[in-house]
């Protein structure tokens, strides 16, 4: 794979306040947030590129959840290509790993709703619950009580994603990864990309992937052209309209402890809810959508204002200030002109250029 860089432009150049990212850039450090790379892209063109040392522009990076969105893409060409239909049932793929008395709520469950996150079970299965599983895990995911009828609650959950990453090998004859990059991935010009493997030779669909922050800002602008690359249409508009916007209203994150997402409590009054889920994607105000990776991995694509932002963290769980400052600051600088552009552009260098973690100490 060779790598090819996207355009450079300096903030002005595309309607962006180097201003309003030196505020950004300066709220997370005063915040002690741990970044480890920012990158903002508008109108055709990378605009601001902060990486603290020792990370690095060409250093892969673990996506974790992230990773959720690139699986949506892969089902996404099957289904363009009408080898994949969101109405197909989950067990007809596998049948001969099902239980051998198949409940009405797990023959009911879709692809659709693998990818909404409603199969109707009451726990949702972390990446890490599985991985030390050497057995089959569409075998354990089958084997799941599937408690409530599908297409209703949202539980969120890396096997149902990992459930999309199998299906798409079962009706393609490649991994994941492998279709990807022949259909996709191949025309992005990214660096070599690592995504793992669970039994049976089927990427885990759920997270795994590890790549630049370049790479991930090139999977969002990918979708912010609406599938169209240097003149080639890799992906169908259709597709990213469906998969990008909020198809599950009722959106709740579950208590999580360490192996799985809890049940919602619907009494409880700290739960904060969701601004929605397309397919594998968030929804997010002002009308944008995003990729999300526990402990801070996001790309964030804002249709509205022509821009992708991709972020690589190592954030607490739970971490909300990293989102604020970005509301705060990046938002309002996206279309707003600079009073001092040439200040504004030195300050945002001299900030970037002293930018490093604080090393461990022995």
């Amino acid at each position: 794979m060779t790598y090819v860089p996207l355009p450079r432009a300096l903030p002005h150049e595309r309607g962006v306040d180097a201003g309003g990212i030196v505020d950004f850039v300066s709220a997370v450090n005063d915040a002690g947030l741990e970044l480890h790379s920012f990158m903002l892209y508008r109108q055709g063109a990378v605009v601001a590129e902060a990486f603290w040392r020792p990370y690095s522009a060409r250093r892969p990076h673990v996506q974790h959840s992230a990773t959720k969105s690139w699986t949506a893409t892969a089902v996404g060409l099957l289904v363009d290509d009408g080898r994949l239909k969101l109405d197909d049932k989950v067990v007809s793929f596998f049948p001969e790993l099902c239980p051998v008395q198949v409940s009405a709520n797990l023959a009911a469950m879709t692809v659709e709703d693998l990818l909404t996150m409603r199969t109707g079970h009451r726990r949702g299965i972390s990446g890490g619950a599985w991985r030390n599983l050497q057995s089959s895990w569409v075998e354990a995911f089958l084997q799941e009580p599937v408690d409530e009828p599908p297409g209703q609650s949202f539980i969120y959950s890396s096997a149902s994603s990992f459930m999309l990453s199998a299906i798409v090998t079962r009706v393609s004859g490649q991994t994941m990864h492998a279709l990807l990059q022949e259909r996709v991935l191949g025309f992005l010009g990214l660096d070599n990309l690592e995504w793992d493997l669970a039994p049976g030779g089927f990427n885990s669909g759920g997270n795994g992937l590890s790549c630049t922050t370049e790479d991930s800002l090139k999977f969002g602008v990918l979708h912010l052209n609406q599938g169209r690359w240097q003149g080639r249409q890799l992906l169908s508009p259709q597709w990213i309209a469906d998969a990008t916007r909020n198809q599950v209203e009722d959106v709740w994150m579950g208590e999580f402890d360490g192996k799985q997402y809890l049940p919602r409590n619907k009494d409880a009054v700290n739960e904060a809810q969701r601004e929605g889920y397309g397919y594998q994607w968030w929804m997010t105000r002002h009308g944008g959508y995003y990729a999300s990776g526990v402990f801070g991995q996001y790309c964030m694509v804002l249709p509205d204002q022509d821009s992708v932002i991709a972020f690589t963290c190592g954030l607490q769980l739970g971490e909300r200030r990293l989102q604020a400052a970005i509301w705060e600051h990046l938002f309002p600088a996206l279309g707003r002109e600079a009073c001092n552009s040439q200040a504004s552009q030195a300050q945002l260098e001299t900030l970037i250029d002293g930018l490093r973690r604080p090393r461990c100490k022995a």
